[in-house]
């Protein structure tokens, strides 16, 4: 996808956005830096998903007293106090990861989710055999709560995949989006306010019983100097910019081919797509020409997959990423996360051309949206909302220790409310995997 306006723990979630809200980030566009007002949205959006003060006088106060809100580690500043209850979320959900990657193994698994530092697993059979099916692989001190659902995921993945295509329901009117509610275990199906909601709640209760919520969308190479993010040698989270047909996204990670010596950069399928393929001998530079990567390499555009890759030459690091500034460039060295390492409340940053540095977390998992005139599968829905050439950026978790970053996937489009990016798992589409060492 293009994001924002047309950018250039297996809880399965079915996603269907129109092509007016669905908008791919990588295609040339208004680059201006964020506002005043954009500003404070993402610092509202921040503090509220992890748990601090988000009223207003707060968020003035953050923006404009650098002395007492210093740490910009996340994207927005934040009190020395405020930094260390996020680290501490983070450190809390990076413990349990294996946990939640059991719990989506059970024969009854229903949804998994974070409530700040708090692991919540939702199954249809008895809650106690599971807990202590799962209690082996919780750490000391961390805490994760089993609950019971009604429904299990299969139910949940089937029902979503059902509204998407139900010819009774398009009649109608076409959703903006269906997607599992992880928490409470149903489907959403979100409809434009000027849509008929009865009619289309009437419909759905009787084809699916109390199982969907009908809801109404919101309207809204080289070692050269780190001199910025469009003039920092070769790592992931910069600009990048092809002039033949002009295209600008964003550097997402480095990674090498499967087996191989040779490297490439991993961004957005449709940011090789709209440079014209792999037959377009026109390269890719950095955002100020004055830096040559190469040609497009690989890349798959189509209903599963968004990714693709370019040419790079030798760097003298290869698992780099631009988060900050140029002070604040983190280091990769995990492996790409599994589906199930990346479940709804999970803290996510990313790292875009226009957009800058920011973080959120995963709001839906296995998501579809329609863009570019089809049905795009299997992507996660997160905030911060991206902009016009942040397509491509690499989407990171953090390790307990936030110089660190974990790859997550490649930002690929934004609708009206959240952003939507690429399991970096699936780089193997393009036979190449992320590079987690210097010399990789």
């Amino acid at each position: 996808m293009r994001l924002a306006q047309h950018l250039g723990w297996l809880v399965v979630v079915v996603l269907l956005a129109t092509p007016a809200s669905a908008r791919a980030v990588g295609v040339a566009g208004d680059n201006a830096p964020e506002g005043a007002a954009r500003a404070a949205a993402y610092a509202a959006s921040f503090r509220s998903d992890m748990g601090l003060a988000a009223d207003p006088t707060t968020i003035a106060e953050a923006l404009s007293n650098p002395e007492a809100y210093s740490n910009i580690r996340y994207g927005t500043p934040l009190a020395p106090s405020e930094a260390k209850t996020v680290r501490d979320l983070i450190r809390a959900q990076n413990d349990l990861t294996g946990t939640a990657e059991a719990a989506a193994r059970l024969p009854d698994f229903t949804s998994t989710y974070f409530s700040a530092g708090t692991l919540h697993v939702l199954v249809t059979g008895d809650t106690v055999t599971a807990e202590a099916a799962i209690r082996p692989t919780v750490p000391p001190g961390r805490v994760v709560v089993v609950g019971q659902a009604q429904v299990d995921n299969r139910t949940l993945v089937e029902t979503a995949a059902a509204i998407g295509s139900d010819p009774d329901v398009a009649a109608i009117a076409v959703p903006t989006t269906v997607a599992i509610d992880p928490v409470t275990a149903r489907v959403e199906a979100r409809f434009r306010p000027s849509d008929p909601l009865d009619d289309l709640t009437a419909l759905l209760k009787k084809k699916f019983g109390n199982l969907v919520t009908v809801l109404t969308e919101s309207a809204t190479g080289s070692a050269i100097a780190c001199n910025s993010r469009d003039d920092c040698g070769t790592k992931g989270g910069l600009g990048a910019h092809h002039a033949s047909p002009s295209v600008t996204c964003t550097t997402g990670f480095v990674s090498k081919v499967n087996g191989g010596t040779l490297h490439r950069i991993l961004t957005a399928g449709h940011c090789i797509n709209d440079a014209g393929g792999v037959t377009n001998s026109y390269p890719w530079k950095n955002y100020l020409g004055t830096l040559t990567w190469g040609l497009n390499a690989d890349f798959l555009y189509t209903a599963n997959e968004d990714i693709g890759t370019f040419w790079i030459g030798s760097t003298t690091t290869y698992n780099q990423y631009f988060a900050g500034g140029t002070a604040d460039i983190r280091t990769v060295r995990d492996t790409e996360a599994s589906t199930a390492q990346m479940p709804v409340g999970r803290v996510v940053c990313v790292s875009g051309h226009t957009s800058g540095w920011g973080c959120g977390t995963i709001h839906r998992t296995n998501v579809s949206e329609t863009y570019d005139g089809f049905i795009h599968y299997g992507l996660w829905e997160f905030t911060p909302l991206e902009n016009f050439g942040d397509s491509g950026a690499g989407v990171v978790g953090l390790e307990t220790d936030d110089s660190y970053v974990i790859p997550f996937g490649i930002a690929v489009s934004t609708g009206p409310t959240y952003t939507y990016f690429q399991p970096a798992n699936e780089d193997s589409v393009v036979y190449t995997h992320v590079c987690t060492t210097a010399a990789c």
